[in-house]
């Protein structure tokens, strides 16, 4: 006998991978079949991470994005273009991308993003393409920076010698 499973495997996870079958009458009867080459399939959504939260408010961040099939496996084969986005709107983000070969589904950003708003950000890659095609970072902490000027006002020109007067320090 001899049965054909039409559509009955689905493999998922990328590698070298087997399949076995076992007689359910006969536990001893079992056969396999190995050294099945999985790859990955086409892009499905990308995940941007790497920005360090808390970040200061004008540092540059290292950013990475790396671009997965529908069940989770790096996309390797990926050679779409990606767009940065920002919920801060001052943001300063890499320009569009186009994953090349030698990338392998994954791209780093060194220093790419500078995140400007404090509060709570994020930062979203989408396949320019594809809208579909997207993944975020978020709840990325932004916090004010070091003081880099000080401004001193308020006080009346002239001013009487021993007279008190109001000051502001910005």
């Amino acid at each position: 006998g001899v049965h054909t499973f039409a559509g009955g495997v689905t493999l998922k996870t990328v590698g070298q991978q087997s399949v076995t079958v076992t007689d359910l009458a006969n536990g001893t009867l079992t056969a396999s079949q190995t050294a099945i080459s999985v790859g990955p399939g086409g892009a499905a959504s990308l995940a941007v991470s790497g920005i360090v939260s808390p970040v200061t408010a004008g540092a540059a961040a290292s950013v990475t994005v790396t671009v997965h099939d529908a069940y989770g496996n790096v996309a390797t084969g990926y050679a779409g273009t990606i767009h940065f986005t920002s919920s801060d709107a001052q943001a300063v983000l890499p320009a569009d991308y186009t994953f090349v070969s030698g990338d392998a589904g994954v791209h780093p950003f060194a220093g790419g993003v500078t995140l400007k708003t404090v509060g709570l950000q994020s930062v979203t890659a989408t396949d320019v393409g594809n809208a579909a095609v997207t993944g975020s970072q978020s709840a990325i902490s932004v916090q004010t920076s070091t003081a880099a000027s000080l401004v001193v006002s308020g006080i009346p020109s002239p001013v009487t010698a021993g007279v008190a007067a109001s000051v502001t320090v910005t």
